[in-house]
C-alpha cells in the first residue's frame, strides 16, 4: 500500500515538472540578435582550449530503472571544434597549435529530461589573450528532442550552441584584436 502511494506520488510530481517551462519560474534569458555568417569562414586560426575536467566529463542519466554514462566531455570537444571550424579558416585544439589568432576556452553543461524527451545544453566560450586574460565571454543554449540514451541529438544540441558562440567570437573586435 505504501509502495503504491509512493509510486503514485512520484509520478504525479514528475508530471508536474514536465508541464513547467524549461526555465521554471525564472525569467527567460534575453533574446540574442541573429548572427550573419555570410562572410564565414574568416581567415584566422582559432585555438580551442578544453580544460581537462571538462574534456574528461562523464554524465549519468537514469530513467525507468536503467542508467547510462555518456562521455559528455568528448561531445563538447568534438562539437566545439566542428562549430568553430564553420566560422574560422582553421580550428584546432590549443595543444596542437604554436600560434593562433584567437584563443577560446570552451565548456558546457547539459540536462536530459526523459519524461518530455528533451535534452538541454548550455555552452560557453571565453575569448582569452595568449597570457590567459579574459577578453570576452559568450554563452549559448540549445534544446534537442531525443529518446533516452546517447543519441545524435546530444551532438546536435552542443553543435548548435558552439556554432552560435563561434559566430559571435568571429564577429567580436575584442577577440580578433587579441592576436600578438
Amino acid at each position: 500500500m505504501l509502495k503504491k502511494f509512493a509510486i503514485s506520488f512520484l509520478l504525479l510530481a514528475l508530471t508536474g515538472c514536465a508541464l513547467r517551462s524549461p526555465f521554471g519560474g525564472s525569467p527567460k534569458p534575453p533574446a540574442q540578435p541573429a548572427v550573419d555568417l555570410s562572410a564565414a569562414p574568416i581567415a584566422a586560426t582559432v585555438a580551442v582550449f578544453v580544460p581537462r575536467d571538462i574534456a574528461e566529463k562523464r554524465s549519468h542519466f537514469v530513467y525507468a530503472h536503467e542508467g547510462v554514462w555518456f562521455p559528455e566531455g568528448e561531445v563538447i570537444t568534438a562539437t566545439s571544434l566542428r562549430g568553430f571550424a564553420q566560422a574560422f579558416q582553421t580550428a584546432r585544439p590549443a595543444d596542437e597549435l604554436q600560434k593562433a589568432d584567437v584563443i577560446v576556452k570552451v565548456g558546457g553543461n547539459s540536462v536530459l529530461n526523459p519524461m518530455v524527451q528533451r535534452y538541454y545544453v548550455d555552452a560557453f566560450g571565453q575569448c582569452l589573450t595568449p597570457q590567459g586574460r579574459l577578453l570576452e565571454e559568450f554563452r549559448a543554449s540549445a534544446v534537442a528532442e531525443t529518446e533516452f540514451a546517447y543519441t545524435k541529438a546530444f551532438d546536435d544540441a552542443y553543435f548548435k550552441a558552439f556554432r552560435e558562440i563561434a559566430a559571435r567570437v568571429a564577429l567580436s573586435d575584442k577577440c580578433r584584436g587579441a592576436a600578438p
